[in-house]
């Protein structure tokens, strides 16, 4: 299976945001919004939250609309629960890549639950979702820049 990106020669990878989560006046809102994409005035502390992902179409994401994307939740805060929720009628075949400083992470239907999160814990997951949709004469239209996660946190 050869990707478009190999096809094309170049690499398409979406880096969807890096934003600082913590005692800043933004609310879940403003970290999950559609769409819109809001500069900040000040720039983040380098030691706070951060969120990255990537975002691969191959040539079957064509006829299928499954992309592969890889996302990093870095620099956590510490925690005693998480859960990570994604949409449950976009994404499937979510795997726990990598995780540093958290106990336990538990892939559950659209969620990763994650408990005994150390301070500067991070996770990686990969997964599917059907994010891309044809506009027909060959466009795309690739939806992930609508978030795909949000988090809840448990005290």
């Amino acid at each position: 299976m050869r990707s478009i990106m190999t096809r094309w020669g170049t690499h398409l990878a979406v880096c969807l945001f890096v934003l600082p989560i913590g005692v800043s006046a933004a609310g879940l809102a403003d970290v999950v919004g559609e769409g819109q994409i809001r500069f900040l005035k000040t720039k983040p502390d380098p030691n706070s939250y951060t969120y990255e992902s990537k975002v691969t179409i191959l040539e079957t994401s064509l006829d299928s609309g499954l992309v592969q994307i890889q996302t990093c939740h870095k620099k956590l805060d510490p925690i005693r629960k998480v859960v990570i929720l994604f949409n449950k009628d976009r994404i499937r075949d979510i795997q726990v890549r990598t995780m540093d400083g958290i106990a336990m992470a538990e892939v559950r239907d659209n969620r990763v639950t994650l408990s005994e999160v150390q301070k500067g814990g991070s996770i990686c997951i990969d997964l599917q979702s059907k994010a891309l949709d044809s506009l027909g004469n060959g466009l795309y239209w690739l939806g992930v820049i609508r978030s795909e996660s949000i988090a809840r946190w448990t005290l």
